[in-house]
């Protein structure tokens, strides 16, 4: 009886080891710093898997990974925690935290990937927010001709109008629309000191800059503007296309 009764045991323990989940998902963490080496605390950190796939026989390409992607926040230490992750390579980004800074993945500052395992937590991601330059871009629009899209919307009449920046090195970012007061929208980017930027305008609108020179669609233009307390100011203005 009592070797029956320890067989049992043995049975049942080694039945509820097998049914057991093993754990399927991994999890990263780091911590963000500033370009002196501070922590930096409220950031928005994002990440996303770098999905895998392959291509079927008409050369279409086919994801066999699921999206996986959402943001954490810093704490005070400037550190942060992704828990439940599924395995795979890991793009992540810290958010600016002041206008002047820079987006971690942007500027050629993007990383590698970070490999997340199964049953592992990989804790040693460094991200950094360098200082760059706050570009404010002000338009002039006194008869409400921007249509800016969906944070901005303009009257039915509105045109659309697109702020970017090229770099030297190639690199564009668009600048986008970040307040609007009576008859001004203002647009804004960091931009990094180690470059030389050019603004482009992309619009079916008249643009002129603050001398009153006309600003041709999809043309870079030197940003000539001194750097001020606030960064660089630009001012546009914009009017209905006399010959639309």
């Amino acid at each position: 009886m009592k070797e029956l009764l320890l067989c049992f045991v043995f049975a049942c323990a080694a039945i509820s080891s097998a049914a057991s989940p093993v754990d399927q998902t991994g999890s990263l963490g780091g911590v963000v710093l500033d370009d002196r080496a501070q922590a930096v605390a409220g950031a928005d950190v994002e990440y996303h898997l770098l999905r895998t796939g392959r291509t079927d026989r008409y050369g279409r390409h086919i994801f066999t990974d699921p999206i996986v992607s959402g943001w954490v926040t810093t704490a005070t230490d400037g550190r942060f925690t992704v828990t439940g992750l599924r395995p795979g390579q890991y793009a992540i980004c810290a958010l600016a935290k002041l206008p002047h800074q820079l987006h971690s993945c942007q500027w050629g500052q993007g990383g590698a990937p970070v490999k997340v395992t199964a049953g592992q937590a990989t804790g040693d991601v460094r991200l950094v927010l360098r200082a760059g330059v706050r570009l404010n871009v002000h338009v002039s629009d006194p008869t409400a001709s921007i249509d800016a899209g969906d944070v901005f919307r303009g009257p039915p009449h509105a045109k659309r109008l697109l702020l970017g920046v090229v770099s030297d090195k190639g690199e564009y970012y668009r600048v986008h629309p970040v307040s609007k007061g009576p008859g001004v929208l203002t647009h804004g980017l960091a931009v990094p000191r180690d470059r030389v930027v050019k603004l482009v305008v992309d619009t079916d609108l008249d643009v002129s800059d603050a001398a009153g020179s006309p600003m041709p669609s999809k043309t870079p233009r030197p940003i000539t503007e001194p750097e001020g307390p606030n960064g660089i100011e630009v001012h546009l203005s914009v009017r209905p296309r006399s010959n639309p």
